[in-house]
């Protein structure tokens, strides 16, 4: 557990995984979202295009964003028919590079979640038409239905993070613009409640069938390193951060007692103290694992439920700490003054939704609140992938204002914050 034996467990599963990433070459399966051919096999396999039908034209626009090589293909069949004319054809940069970084990080993960849980509504997946992941070759491909006639980002429903959104995106019709904030808020955490009741304890959970499920041999006691070695992933790209010339004049304006947490957060980082954690807790569930507003869609229908569409799955796991993920929400998309009016009631939302005593609302409230360890982690990751400090300040702003709200709590209990917060969350950014 020292820093050289940390530093050689990183280069050893930067090593195993390249030459995973080698010898699986011949086994990829290629995605070509322009070609007709392949889209006809895809469609066909799940039974979304008649035998005798095929694709005759394709017109192809690139939506490549992040880790993802995401297409937009407009499709004309050679006979009329009710096959999809509009399908989102996403997998990962179709290079040595985005194979690798999809084994080491998990991107594979989204394809094989679409298709196991698709067709259970609770997970408010959109329409999969085809999906295909392979945590051996890194392989993605996901063909599904195109949210943006239909729905609305929620990001862009609760101000897109001081972001200004783009004039080809302000689509959405008049009553969803006068949707209150509160009330869009209140919809994802009760989506969340009914993803995490759908699978509230499976015993399923535990075997083989889920093993694609992050964290799902952590949660049996099992991959300490690579725990270890994700934690200190985020650690080292914070540090890099610290130490890179921008550093300085980005956190000028920053709370000290901020960069103290984030600097000293990873110190108290233990796999027997996550261990310890996890066995505290008498149930298990599935979690989406990023749970933020850039991967909802608000539906269009007033008299749609649940009101979202959920997408970007990779990070999908299990987890005994399921207010975690609203704690992501909270500090990724909600205004300050927002939250703090009406997360009491949206918790208790989540609650009524859930339907599962056993998770009380004591426990509940501290999950949120502790969930902000997440946040702790991404800034590593976000500063690691050089967002800009306007951004960065804007997060700073949100994750202060939830540490002193968790700092009062505490302290009202006669409990040291600083002695109750614990890491959970382990990326494998930069491996």
């Amino acid at each position: 557990e020292t820093g050289l034996g940390m530093e050689l467990a990183r280069l050893l599963i930067r090593l195993l995984t390249w030459l995973q990433c080698v010898l699986t070459i011949p086994f990829r399966k290629k995605v070509k979202p322009a070609d007709t051919a392949f889209l006809t096999r895809c469609l066909r396999s799940k039974g979304h295009l008649p035998a005798g039908i095929s694709v005759k034209s394709v017109k192809h626009g690139d939506l490549t964003k992040w880790t993802s090589s995401v297409h937009r293909v407009e499709v004309d069949y050679t006979a009329p028919c009710d096959a999809p004319t509009a399908i989102i054809v996403k997998t990962i940069p179709q290079n040595f590079k985005g194979y690798l970084n999809s084994i080491r990080c998990g991107f594979w993960r989204e394809a094989v979640a679409y298709d196991k849980l698709a067709t259970d509504k609770s997970f408010g997946m959109p329409t999969i038409y085809y999906a295909y992941g392979s945590g051996v070759t890194g392989s993605m491909i996901i063909l599904m239905e195109d949210l943006k006639a239909n729905s609305t980002l929620t990001a862009y429903l609760l101000g897109n993070q001081g972001k200004e959104i783009p004039e080809t995106d302000r689509t959405w019709p008049a009553h969803i613009g006068d949707t209150p904030p509160e009330d869009v808020v209140k919809s994802v955490f009760v989506q969340a409640a009914r993803i995490h009741r759908a699978r509230w304890n499976d015993p399923a959970l535990r075997t083989n069938a889920f093993s694609f499920l992050k964290q799902h041999d952590w949660y049996s006691g099992k991959g300490k390193a690579k725990w270890e070695v994700g934690v200190e992933c985020t650690k080292h790209a914070w540090q890099k951060f610290r130490n890179s010339p921008e550093s300085k004049k980005v956190v000028e304006n920053w709370n000290p007692a901020i960069l103290s947490l984030l600097d000293n957060a990873h110190k108290q980082a233990s796999w027997s103290k996550f261990q310890q954690d996890v066995k505290s807790r008498n149930f298990v569930t599935i979690g989406h694992g990023d749970w933020h507003a850039q991967n909802f869609f608000f539906k269009h229908d007033k008299q749609a439920f649940p009101r979202l569409f959920v997408v970007d799955w990779p990070e999908i796991g299990l987890t005994s700490f399921p207010g975690t993920d609203l704690a992501q929400t909270a500090v990724s998309d909600v205004p300050i003054e927002l939250r703090r009016k009406h997360e009491i009631e949206w918790l208790k939302a989540y609650l009524e939704e859930l339907g599962h005593p056993e998770y009380t609302f004591e426990q509940c409230l501290a999950d949120y609140r502790a969930g902000l360890e997440r946040w702790i982690v991404l800034f590593g990751i976000c500063a690691g992938m050089g967002f800009p400090g306007n951004i960065l300040q804007y997060f700073h702003d949100q994750v202060e204002a939830m540490w002193l709200d968790y700092c009062a709590e505490k302290k009202a209990k006669g409990e040291d914050p600083n002695q109750t917060f614990t890491i959970r969350t382990a990326y494998f950014y930069g491996v």
